[in-house]
C-alpha cells in the first residue's frame, strides 16, 4: 500500500485481530498505516511502553490507547504530530512527567491523561498554544504544584478536570474568563480557596464547579 494514494482509514484492533498485538511486540506501527486518520487501540489489553513510531503516522488525528496496561513514559516525540485532534492514554499505567510538547498541539482538542500513575508540575505556559483544547481530563494522578493560569489562554475550554491529585495554591481566577467553560472538576486537591470564590468571576451561564 502507498500510504501517498492511501484511502482514509480509521483503525479498529478488532478488524485486524492478531495485527495489533505484532505491533506492541515489536513497538512499530505497520508502514501500511502511514496514512490513517485515526488509531483507536481502546480497551484492548494492550502491554509494554507506548511506541514512539506513532510519529510516523503523519495523518494521524485520534489517537487513543486508553484502558489498556502501557506503561514507562509518554513519548514526548508524540508532541509533533500536527494533526492530532484527540489523544488519550486514560487508565492505563504510565509513570514520569507529562512531556511539555502535548501542550503544542495546536489541532488538539481533547487531552486525556486521567487515571495513571503521572507526576510533577503541569508547564507554566499549558493553555498558551492550545486554541482549539475544549476537554482536558487529568484525574486521578499524582500532579503536583499550582494549576498554571495560562489554561485561560485555551479559550475553547469547556471542561477541565484535575480531581484526585496534588495540586496546591490557588484556583486561578483567571479561569474566570473561558467563555466556554462549563464543568470545572478539582477536588481531591489540596487547593486554598472554595468553589464560591472561584465562581463568581465567570460569565453566564457558570460553570459546575466540583472542588
Amino acid at each position: 500500500v502507498d500510504p501517498a494514494n492511501a484511502e482514509p482509514l480509521s483503525l479498529y484492533p478488532s478488524t485486524f485481530g492478531n495485527r495489533k498485538r505484532i505491533l506492541w511486540k515489536h513497538s512499530r506501527v505497520p508502514r501500511q498505516f502511514a496514512g490513517t486518520e485515526a488509531h483507536k487501540l481502546y480497551g484492548n489489553r494492550l502491554t509494554g511502553t507506548i511506541p514512539v513510531t506513532f510519529v510516523n503516522l503523519s495523518k494521524l488525528e485520534h489517537l487513543n490507547i486508553g484502558q489498556n496496561h502501557m506503561h514507562g513514559y509518554i513519548p514526548p516525540e508524540l508532541g509533533s504530530i500536527t494533526c492530532l485532534t484527540l489523544f488519550s492514554v486514560e487508565m492505563n499505567n504510565p509513570t514520569d512527567t507529562l512531556p511539555e510538547s502535548l501542550f503544542n498541539l495546536y489541532a488538539i482538542e481533547t487531552l486525556s491523561f486521567m487515571t495513571n500513575q503521572l507526576t510533577g508540575h503541569l508547564p507554566n505556559d499549558a493553555g498558551c498554544f492550545l486554541p482549539n483544547l475544549q476537554t482536558l481530563y487529568m484525574g486521578t494522578n499524582n500532579f503536583d504544584g499550582l494549576l498554571p493560569a495560562s489554561l485561560s489562554n485555551a479559550t475553547r475550554l469547556q471542561l477541565l478536570a484535575a480531581e484526585n491529585n496534588k495540586f496546591s495554591g490557588t484556583i486561578p481566577l483567571e479561569l474566570g474568563s473561558l467563555p466556554q467553560l462549563r464543568h470545572l472538576i478539582l477536588w481531591g486537591n489540596m487547593l486554598t480557596n472554595v468553589p464560591a470564590t472561584v465562581s463568581s468571576p465567570f460569565s453566564h451561564p457558570s460553570p459546575t464547579v466540583d472542588c
